[in-house]
């Protein structure tokens, strides 16, 4: 939801069209030029676990940028439902709704917001082109796979990896 927000500061309302808010395509957000696939990480060093290799195939016809959310449980932070209402408030009227019933949708209720008991603190996004120069798995070594192999996950150590802002990217 971070990278919706965020993309949407800069593009409007297209990052919300954009959104794949159930997650069951291969990319969270897909435009006509780019693609930008969030991951979220505690760990330290920073690195995210990828769930297709497909998903930073750099050879796609569109720019391909991976949002990092680095963030830990604190007592000090957040419940879930308050960031999300936090993220929600900062975006446009129009976006607000339309998050909201692509969140109902997805079951994500009011009655049970009180059962989110963990306590987040998030301590921001980085935003990483992926190109051919990437540290990623080339999606050509899977062509020969065997047929036995259906599924394939890696995880990425993002964090000697470049970041910039956003808004070059979009």
């Amino acid at each position: 939801l971070l990278a919706v927000s965020d993309a949407s500061e800069i593009v409007g309302h297209e990052a919300v069209e954009s959104w794949d808010s159930d997650s069951r395509a291969l990319y969270d957000i897909t435009s006509e030029e780019r693609v930008i696939e969030a991951k979220a990480t505690s760990s330290d060093p920073e690195h995210v676990w990828i769930s297709d290799p497909h998903q930073l195939d750099f050879t796609i016809h569109k720019q391909i940028i991976l949002s990092v959310t680095r963030l830990n449980k604190s007592p000090e932070g957040r419940t879930m439902p308050q960031i999300v209402d936090e993220i929600i408030s900062s975006m446009s009227p129009e976006s607000q709704s339309e998050i909201r019933i692509m969140l109902i949708t997805q079951g994500y209720a009011e009655e049970l917001r009180t059962r989110f008991i963990s306590k987040w603190v998030i301590h921001g996004t980085r935003y990483i082109p992926i190109t051919q120069e990437s540290p990623v798995l080339p999606c050509s070594i899977f062509e020969d796979k065997p047929d036995q192999v259906d599924r394939v996950k890696y995880r990425l150590a993002t964090a000697d990896m470049e970041s910039v802002e956003l808004s070059d990217c979009l």
